[in-house]
């Protein structure tokens, strides 16, 4: 009796879960949770220059024409480590499309930043930012 009230309940406690992950992989998101709304749309990028890990100069004006998706990343950002295997495959993938990704090394250093830079994008290797 008891063994059959315990599977009763984990039951009806699965069926609420299953419930509730329908209800939330359905909903519609938030009005407004989705607009993306920056006075840089449709306007030219500022001018972004330096030199890359390997040693190489590179303008974001050189990409004149193409799509550039530019991040800024730290060796030691938890977060940049996790996006960095999806960046350098999106850079890749997108590379025949004319996408560039190029990444920022940000208040790291070259020796720190060289060795987890993500793999080598469509533009080459993470820029240091310039210094003032």
């Amino acid at each position: 009796m008891k063994s059959r009230s315990i599977f009763l309940a984990s039951l009806a406690v699965l069926a609420v879960l299953v419930v509730f992950s329908v209800l939330l992989a359905t909903r519609d998101p938030a009005p407004g949770a989705t607009d993306v709304r920056s006075p840089l749309i449709g306007h030219p990028a500022p001018p972004v220059s330096g030199v890359t890990l390997s040693g190489a100069h590179l303008s974001l004006a050189q990409d004149h024409g193409h799509i550039v998706v530019l991040t800024f990343w730290a060796s030691w950002c938890p977060p940049c480590q996790q996006e960095a295997p999806n960046l350098s495959t999106f850079a890749w993938q997108q590379r025949p499309a004319g996408v560039d990704v190029i990444g920022v090394v940000w208040e790291d250093t070259v020796a720190s930043a060289t060795p987890t830079a993500p793999s080598p994008t469509a533009t080459g290797s993470p820029v240091p930012p310039p210094r003032s």
